[in-house]
């Protein structure tokens, strides 16, 4: 790993341990948290710290999932329930060797999906909502095949406009989100 990678991973690590960032997928915790397991399952990265993954984890399961009303992906609770699944998927355990989320937390988080799946507004959060209804109906949460992908949350702009005053920086609408299939084939 470069130095300016570990560099910036630190400064995630410390932004995260100073307990100033929102849970959500777009801005904050879960987000970051996912982007750990990602790196991690597709092995760009080997370890990185378990307090911080605690700490994100301990993060969500303070939130009371039955009362969001917000089932944005990126602000709200599709973003909560897509760092939960994919948490729930890794096969690491917490360093204690305990259950990663109280039975309680879990409950509340399958009325909140089932919820979310009968408003239906965001198709990303209903993707989420749905595997984690089949995570908890089966109780194993390796029955399927899967693994963390950026196209799971992430739908881009396949064209940019030819002249370049006219685009949009950032990752999901911005040229920025253009290169990103690019990149992930490398």
């Amino acid at each position: 790993m470069s130095v300016y990678w570990g560099t910036l991973l630190e400064e995630i690590d410390n932004a995260v341990l100073v307990g100033c960032l929102p849970v959500n997928f777009g801005y904050g915790l879960c987000g970051i948290g996912w982007m750990y397991l990602y790196l991690e399952h597709h092995e760009f990265l080997y370890e990185y710290s378990d307090d911080v993954i605690r700490y994100i984890d301990k993060s969500v399961q303070s939130i009371n999932l039955c009362r969001l009303e917000n089932d944005d992906f990126y602000t709200g609770l599709g973003g909560i329930l897509c760092y939960i699944v994919t948490r729930l998927r890794q096969k690491r355990k917490t360093l204690d060797n305990g259950d990663i989320y109280d039975s309680s937390f879990l409950d509340d988080a399958y009325v909140a999906s089932k919820r979310v799946i009968e408003r239906g507004k965001n198709v990303y959060t209903c993707f989420f909502a749905f595997q984690l209804i089949d995570m908890l109906d089966c109780k194993d949460t390796q029955a399927i095949d899967w693994e963390p992908r950026i196209n799971d949350w992430f739908c881009n702009s396949y064209a940019l406009p030819n002249n370049r005053k006219y685009w949009k920086g950032g990752l999901l609408e911005g040229c920025w989100g253009y290169t990103l299939p690019c990149m992930i084939k490398v």
